[in-house]
């Protein structure tokens, strides 16, 4: 058996590290078919929460990830902002 314990316990050292860090971001698939008013209430409540960044996913049934990221950032004056997945195939042309 390999020497490490799975899970890998956690250490007063990583608890000391998340408190230095803080809350480095957000992932959500949360903007999924909301409007701009909705996403911008959303981009409020992830700044309230402290954290950084965040990273827009697009799925199949959602808005297109680059207008949510618009929306988003026309909501905020501080949040780093990415998208998690931007189909290709979502984009025209198709080819």
């Amino acid at each position: 058996m390999h020497p490490l314990r799975y899970p890998p316990s956690m250490t007063a050292d990583h608890d000391r590290v998340r408190a230095l860090l803080g809350p480095v971001g957000a992932w959500t698939f949360t903007f999924d078919g909301r409007g701009a008013d909705r996403i911008a209430a959303d981009v409020a409540a992830i700044e309230a929460m402290g954290c950084a960044a965040l990273w827009i996913p697009e799925g199949g049934g959602s808005n297109d990830v680059l207008t949510n990221l618009g929306w988003a950032l026309a909501s905020t004056e501080r949040l780093t902002m990415a998208s998690g997945i931007a189909n290709i195939s979502a984009r025209q042309p198709e080819v």
